[in-house]
């Protein structure tokens, strides 16, 4: 049995952005014509407005009602507007805050056809400051998933909403001229590369090699702590000896055991290395219990073999 389901509203928890728009559907097709007093008063009027466009089926009435309703008319040319790039433009300023005047003169729109777009299409004026909102329904889950230069729409409203206008603006102008922007997209670089550093070491998978990664990780802390100016050639001295403690990497080889590091003499062994142990010694520490919880198995005698009865 299917799950009812009730139309967004304005109090709709998770609401999509074009609620009003969707409601305004759900009405015309339930046929509703009771009770939209209750309604809210911008989805009177898309409800109007969609039974009218609907019924234009010639320039003249629906030249007619691009007079009447421009504001709205022209919100809808933008989301179907082929050049996606105007609607994306004005959803991230939407999401930075700035007010309808100054969006309308950034896109060359009139502040009716912004009014509108943001009540029937990107209501998200009213709440800006649900930061989890808006990285949740608004800007979506490609944010998370992983997104690249060619995805300038969700880019766009990332800017937008975190760094403001201006970031914004340098963002789509793709000139980063403005200081203060300049400074906000230094800082957010070095953020998210941090960020991006933290969930890679959360999730990588257990392997051997955790004690030479975090080994690793702690001697280029120590570079950073001297801001990289290392006296002579001690910087140099410094990264051999990283390598050094990393060994060889080459796999399937000869070469693999000999020279191998830390791991070498245990990898001879029969015994099978936990998370626990492999962390310990790339910490530096010996695990000398080993042998005594689990010696290596005597060396067996080869018998001959004999040959079956009757050959």
């Amino acid at each position: 049995m299917p799950t009812l389901s009730l139309p967004p509203d304005a109090n709709t928890p998770h609401r999509p952005p074009d609620w009003r728009w969707e409601r305004a559907s759900w009405l015309i097709a339930r046929g509703q014509t009771q009770g939209l007093r209750a309604e809210d008063q911008f989805v009177r009027t898309v409800r109007r407005y969609q039974i009218d466009r609907k019924a234009a089926t010639t320039e003249r009435p629906l030249a007619r009602l691009a007079a009447r309703c421009p504001g709205l008319y022209y919100a809808q040319e933008i989301l179907q507007d082929p050049n996606q790039a105007v609607r994306w433009a004005v959803e991230a300023r939407l999401l930075a805050g700035q007010s309808l005047d100054a969006i309308a003169a950034r896109s060359g729109l009139s502040v009716a056809t912004v009014y509108w777009y943001e009540c029937a299409f990107f209501n998200v004026l009213d709440r800006l400051g649900a930061r989890d909102y808006i990285a949740t329904v608004v800007i979506g889950e490609d944010a998370q998933r992983g997104i690249n230069s060619r995805h300038y729409n969700v880019l766009w409203k990332l800017y937008g909403y975190l760094g403001g206008a201006g970031v914004l603006d340098a963002i789509i102008s793709q000139q980063g001229s403005d200081p203060a922007a300049k400074a906000w997209l230094d800082a957010d670089a070095a953020g998210a590369l941090s960020l991006k550093a933290n969930q890679a070491a959360r999730t990588v998978p257990v392997a051997y090699n955790h004690g030479l990664i975090l080994d690793a990780y702690l001697r280029m802390r120590q570079v950073e702590a001297t801001g990289g100016n290392l006296p002579g050639d001690s910087y140099g001295a410094h990264i051999a000896a990283l390598f050094d403690s990393i060994g060889p990497t080459v796999v399937g080889g000869e070469d693999d055991v000999a020279g191998g590091g830390r791991y070498a003499q245990y990898d001879q062994r029969a015994t099978e290395l936990r998370a626990s142990d492999m962390l310990a010694i790339g910490a530096g520490d010996e695990i000398a219990a080993l042998d005594r919880q689990f010696p290596d198995p005597p060396p067996r005698p080869l018998q001959a073999v004999q040959p079956p009865a009757g050959e």
